[in-house]
């Protein structure tokens, strides 16, 4: 048997069934794996060990991982769509089409929005991660 690993102590006890099944089984019958995994078991059990499955749930992370910071692409992508918006109601006001105004104002607006929390959070992640 080999050294006792005195930091895992069910080890020592596996090896000792595996050793056990070893020497008393005929090597001339055919290798059975549920066989070991059973003399395995039992030695456990009688050496006082529980084998049950893993219910409880994994703990959840005390810290979020900071996210990526949005692209310059989907900055770029915001800020054509808003300028879109402004152009469509700048036109539908030249029309006197009022409710496609409103419509182009209302898309501009939350669009323009969209962009200033882009830029804040670019800008807080390379002052975070860049001194």
């Amino acid at each position: 048997m080999t050294d006792p690993t005195t930091d895992r102590p069910h080890l020592d006890v596996i090896a000792s069934a595996l050793e056990d099944w070893w020497l008393l089984t005929d090597p001339a019958r055919p290798f059975d794996i549920n066989v070991v995994a059973q003399a395995v078991d039992a030695r456990l059990t009688r050496s006082g060990y529980q084998i049950t499955p893993t219910t409880r749930t994994p703990p959840m992370p005390t810290h979020r991982p900071t996210p990526p910071p949005p692209s310059r692409a989907a900055l770029a992508f915001a800020l054509f769509l808003t300028l879109s918006c402004l152009t469509g109601a700048t036109i539908a006001l030249i029309r006197g089409d009022w409710w496609w105004v409103a419509a182009g104002a209302f898309g501009a607006v939350l669009l323009g929005h969209e962009c200033i929390d882009e830029i804040t959070t670019r800008r807080a992640y390379t002052s975070r991660n860049h001194p």
